[in-house]
């Protein structure tokens, strides 16, 4: 499943979404729905002020792709580290690339959230775990160096300390 923007000018969306703020959701080749900002246009005929979305979604073409697939996953042996690093990030740094970035470090990485967000600080909860072992504090710290590194290269991005 994908967001596309697609051409919608002679279409009801066209004449109400902003003309670049629009996508169609698309999953193999059948459009499943809409979404999209209403022009300012639209929103003073009806008095609204700020910006609004409207997201219409074809539940029946949705349910037809659906599969109800069991999918079982053994219970981890080894127990998972879970660590909080907190980044001074430059304005428009997407966190979505720096969440990306970190996961591709190692398959030991198993997620990476973002849990605080405040201004330019940025908090992400990491979570470690090995399938074969009990990971060390040297196996965590290097891993740790290894991502402050890639993301302070990468993204310019700074490990935030304490004060």
């Amino acid at each position: 499943m994908s967001l596309v923007l697609n051409d919608l000018q002679k279409t009801f969306y066209g004449k109400t979404f902003h003309p670049t703020r629009r996508a169609e959701l698309i999953l193999k080749g059948t459009s499943l729905g809409i979404i999209g900002e209403l022009k300012k246009e639209i929103l003073s005929k009806f008095n609204l002020k700020g910006k609004a979305f409207v997201f219409d979604l074809d539940f029946k073409e949705l349910a037809k792709s659906a599969h109800i697939q069991k999918k079982y996953q053994p219970i981890p042996k080894y127990p998972p580290v879970i660590e909080d690093l907190s980044f001074v990030l430059q304005s428009k740094t997407y966190i979505g690339e720096i969440i990306k970035t970190i996961k591709e470090i190692s398959p030991i990485i198993r997620n990476v959230d973002l849990i605080d967000s405040f201004e330019s600080n940025q908090t992400l909860r990491i979570i470690y775990q090995d399938k074969t072992k009990t990971l060390t504090d040297q196996e965590i710290q290097r891993l740790r160096e290894k991502i402050i590194k890639t993301v302070d290269e990468k993204f310019k991005a700074k490990i935030k300390t304490k004060s």
